[in-house]
């Protein structure tokens, strides 16, 4: 009996814009070409997905003495936009045409016009 295994994501990376009603999802496969993220307010009702031109997948390849055919693992990115400010999501990361599913994960939303602040100090004098 063939037992198959699940490609989990991994290198999971968040990038908050300086809009706080996006966040882009950075992750790694090593098969999947159809990227998508499920994500909710409660872990419990992961009801919004990602639509599929959200995501861009990026592959590189090359031919070398030491490694011969090498291809690298799959890069994706998935771009969440119309999220609330200052709200958790949880989410998790799918793929349409493989199994691989990662456990819940959760980010907080930056708030609504919140601003930069210098931590540099200011010297007087």
């Amino acid at each position: 009996m063939h037992e198959h295994t699940t490609d989990r994501p991994t290198q999971i990376h968040l990038a908050q814009g300086v809009d706080p009603t996006e966040m882009t999802v950075s992750f790694v496969t090593q098969r999947g070409s159809a990227p998508y993220v499920q994500y909710g307010t409660s872990d419990k009702a992961l009801n919004q997905r990602s639509p599929s031109s959200a995501a861009v997948t990026t592959q590189y390849s090359f031919v070398s003495y030491e490694y011969q055919n090498y291809s690298s693992p799959r890069l994706h990115h998935v771009k969440l936009k119309d999220l609330r400010p200052d709200t958790n999501y949880y989410y998790v990361l799918r793929d349409e045409r493989e199994p691989l599913v990662s456990p819940v994960l959760q980010f907080r939303t930056m708030p609504a016009g919140g601003r930069v602040r210098d931590h540099a100090g200011s010297g007087s004098g």
